[in-house]
């Protein structure tokens, strides 16, 4: 579990970035097979939905805050990346569910 707890701070932390799998498990040493099962298989998510998810969230919160344009809170979170914004359109329905 504290290779986990390692996994979503440095994702937390790099949220902004070109971030993947491939990356976090370095950072956690391990094997990326394994580090991609075991966070499925813990959080739920594959680390590339968890990184979107994640974003997602923290641009509803920028939104609620109503002091910057919904064109740079959507710059801001990658929602203009071709693969987030393919994964939020087709992904609406189970977002809904999700508590971060």
């Amino acid at each position: 579990m504290n290779s986990l707890q390692k996994a979503i701070a440095y994702i937390k932390s790099n949220l902004y970035e070109e971030i993947g799998a491939e990356n976090v498990a370095k950072v956690i040493q391990t094997l990326l097979y394994y580090f991609q099962q075991g966070f499925q298989v813990i959080t739920g998510y594959f680390v590339f939905e968890y990184v979107c998810c994640r974003r997602l969230y923290l641009a509803a919160l920028a939104v609620l805050d109503r002091h910057r344009k919904i064109i740079d809170i959507a710059y801001f979170s990658y929602y203009t990346k071709n693969s987030c914004k393919k994964y939020y359109l087709t992904n609406m329905p189970k977002l809904n569910k999700i508590t971060l």
